[in-house]
C-alpha cells in the first residue's frame, strides 16, 4: 500500500485501507460462544465492529475529510489491534 501511495500519489491519486476488527458476519457465526467472548475481553470497547463502523471508515476517507491522508491502514476495530500489541508486550 505505502509503494502504491508513493506512486500514485504523485498524479494525485490516495492510496489508504480500512482495516476492520472482528465484525458480526457470517465469517464468526460458527465460533463458539468462549471464542466470542475473548474477542469481547481484548476489545476496548467491549463490542464486535459493526458492517456501519466499518462503511463510515469507508466514508469519511472517500470524503473531503481525507484529502491529505494517503498510504494509511485506518483501524475500525475498537483498539483491538493495540490492546493485543500491549497484551503481549512484557515490560
Amino acid at each position: 500500500m505505502i509503494r502504491l501511495a508513493l506512486e500514485l500519489g504523485r498524479e494525485g491519486i490516495r492510496v489508504n485501507a480500512v482495516v476492520p476488527g472482528w465484525a458480526k458476519t457470517r465469517m464468526i457465526e460458527d465460533f463458539n460462544d468462549v471464542v466470542n467472548e475473548q474477542i469481547l475481553d481484548n476489545n476496548p470497547l467491549g463490542r464486535f465492529t459493526d458492517p456501519a463502523d466499518v462503511a463510515n471508515a469507508v466514508t469519511f476517507l472517500a470524503s473531503p475529510a481525507s484529502d491529505y491522508i494517503n498510504g494509511h491502514g485506518l483501524r475500525a476495530d475498537g483498539g483491538q489491534v493495540p490492546i493485543d500489541s500491549w497484551r503481549l508486550d512484557d515490560r
